[in-house]
């Protein structure tokens, strides 16, 4: 759903600028080690990644031309990709952090708020959001 949240995020802001929207997967890198011999090859992992992103790009019309799935840790790919395409706005969510650390920001976000020159926009889960707004409004 948080991914989901990105997109739909991601494709009104786009819309509303009359902008392209183009949308940044990172991949993690082929180990030989792994049971599942998809992660063994880069082009096994690359081809899952877009397979998965089928549906969405069906949806909010995005093209092969801006989707970039590419092999690296998503704090130094996002930031290098954004750069790149020169984008006025980056969306990317967190999920990682917990406890009170984690109820502003996660790592990667960070580091990608650090890193991008434009704006961000910083999506947490639903479940996240619900259970801070009950914290929020506990006495």
């Amino acid at each position: 759903s948080l991914h989901n949240s990105i997109i739909d995020h991601g494709f009104d802001i786009a819309s509303l600028a009359k902008a392209q929207l183009h949308v940044i997967s990172a991949h993690p890198s082929p180990m030989l080690s792994a049971a599942d011999p998809t992660f063994q090859l880069k082009e096994t992992i690359e081809a899952r990644y877009r397979e998965q992103c089928k549906a969405f790009q069906a949806e909010f019309d995005v093209d092969d031309r801006h989707l970039h799935i590419e092999e690296g840790p998503a704090d130094v790919l996002i930031p290098h990709i954004a750069h790149r395409l020169q984008a006025a706005v980056t969306i990317i969510g967190t999920v990682a952090r917990t406890g009170i650390s984690g109820a502003l920001i996660g790592n990667t976000a960070e580091v990608v708020l650090d890193a991008v020159q434009g704006d961000v926009l910083v999506l947490k889960p639903q479940t996240l959001m619900d259970h801070l707004e009950e914290l929020a409004t506990k006495p």
